[in-house]
């Protein structure tokens, strides 16, 4: 969350957004932690993936391992990054086709 901040020059923007960061996102933006059970599903899934002969990111697969355990939503525009991945729901919220359905309710 803070990566780009921190690569800024110093000054008000800065302040600014890290203030941001932290009293509004920060305040209600929960952080699950890449904890022993998420290892344990990622090297699970990663090994099961590896020996179909289909490669995945390591931190893509982190990113899937704690939305699995904790029952979570993965919203990405990159689906196929997450796509070998079972167990966990992919929403990508750029698709057109979602779009056309929200519009037809």
């Amino acid at each position: 969350m803070n990566y780009g901040v921190l690569l800024m020059d110093d000054g008000r923007r800065k302040v600014n957004l890290q203030k941001y960061l932290r009293d509004v996102i920060g305040a209600y933006l929960p952080v699950y932690d890449y904890d022993r059970e998420a290892a344990r599903w990622h090297a699970e899934h990663r090994a099961k993936l590896k020996k179909q002969g289909i490669e995945t990111s390591y931190p893509d697969g982190q990113i899937a391992a704690i939305a699995a355990t904790h029952e979570l939503i993965v919203v990405t525009r990159n689906v196929k990054d997450f796509y070998h991945f079972q167990g966990i729901e992919i929403e990508n919220w750029f698709d057109a086709s979602l779009e056309s359905e929200a519009q037809e309710t």
